[in-house]
């Protein structure tokens, strides 16, 4: 990785700000992610009900 920041180069209040805005991303990342995961949990959960009301006994 030869293209990564000088960060010993940044200013204190470039750094702080890098990092705040880093922050907030990651968070809404990892919003997200937990939102897609519930959505994929509630498409199997309503795929397996599907499947079952399609199929009974499991044949």
């Amino acid at each position: 990785m030869d293209d990564l920041p000088n960060f010993a180069a940044w200013e204190r209040t470039t750094l702080d700000r890098f990092a705040l805005d880093a922050y907030l991303r990651l968070q809404g990342q990892q919003e997200a992610l937990e939102q897609l995961r519930g959505d994929l949990r509630d498409a199997m959960q309503l795929l397996r009900t599907k499947t079952v009301s399609v199929h009974p006994g499991g044949a």
